[in-house]
């Protein structure tokens, strides 16, 4: 569970089970999104660079949602 003051980044995506969300710490410099083609379908990869820790990865991701609002406290 995230400190209180802590920013979390959200993103709505939906992966072949449904809609769901992914968070990212607030340490997270950047976060990339890859394509490729399995079996016909495009599935994206989210990675999550960050500067003194691993990567963070999520795989097979069908479709993000448009952001409504910034980081969420």
């Amino acid at each position: 569970m995230p400190r209180e003051e802590e920013l979390i980044t959200e993103l709505r995506v939906r992966k072949p089970d449904g809609w769901t969300t992914v968070s990212f710490p607030d340490e997270v410099a950047t976060i990339s999104v890859v394509g490729g083609k399995v079996d016909g379908q495009l599935y994206l990869t989210l990675t999550a660079e960050r500067e003194d820790g691993p990567r963070l990865v999520e795989l097979g991701i069908l479709d993000i949602a448009p952001r409504e609002t910034g980081p969420r406290r």
